[in-house]
């Protein structure tokens, strides 16, 4: 019961941060969980099924209830009904920068943005992933330097139709002298009927 309790507190833990609450230890390596989907759970989407913790054959949530299965290993999220689910829910999976154009194939590896930018970086580009794009929407990037000025910005057609899966990214090559030291700053948002719907900013500093 004592390994069960440990458990089931860590858990809780872990969900407190997802929801919002940063821990002494994430604010002091500035590292932040945030929840990879765009809506308030609750309210517009909700929770389908979360990790299975029976070791056993059975199938047991965090709080010892049924809403799992047997094996199960993520949290599954739905949104209300058809209506919402025609509108679309943006999920952001993946933001990050890298130093050279990146593919799908990466984003899908796991190895987009994992090189160490610097001062001498061939290029500086940030990309972004979003899933469950509507007919109409549009994708808009931008990338700022240490001084604030717009390095790149690039604004997207709307989309002719619905799309499982978008990815973006915009880029700029590096300047003769390097690149200037500090903090770059990237914005990803994803507009629909003119009104944005989902943004997400991310930075690296060189």
């Amino acid at each position: 019961m004592r390994m069960a309790r440990v458990s089931r507190l860590a858990i809780l833990a872990f969900l407190a941060v997802l929801s919002g609450g940063v821990a002494a230890q994430a604010q002091e390596s500035a590292f932040q969980l945030v929840l990879p989907i765009a809506c308030d759970i609750g309210r517009t989407c909700l929770v389908q099924h979360l990790v299975d913790r029976d070791p056993g054959p059975g199938a047991r949530d965090y709080m010892c209830g049924t809403l799992t299965n047997d094996g199960h290993n993520g949290v599954d999220f739905r949104v209300p009904g058809l209506a919402s689910m025609r509108a679309g829910v943006d999920v952001l999976t993946a933001a990050a920068f890298a130093d050279h154009p990146v593919t799908m194939e990466e984003i899908e590896a796991g190895t987009a943005g994992l090189q160490q930018l610097t001062a001498v970086s061939p290029a500086l580009v940030a990309f972004a992933r979003a899933i469950g794009l509507s007919a109409g929407d549009t994708e808009s990037m931008t990338i700022r330097g240490p001084d604030g000025a717009v390095l790149v910005k690039d604004d997207s057609a709307p989309l002719d139709r619905s799309k499982a899966q978008m990815m973006k990214f915009v880029g700029k090559r590096r300047p003769a002298d390097g690149w200037p030291k500090g903090a770059y700053t990237a914005t990803y948002s994803i507009l629909r009927e003119g009104r944005v719907v989902t943004e997400q900013t991310f930075d690296v500093t060189l």
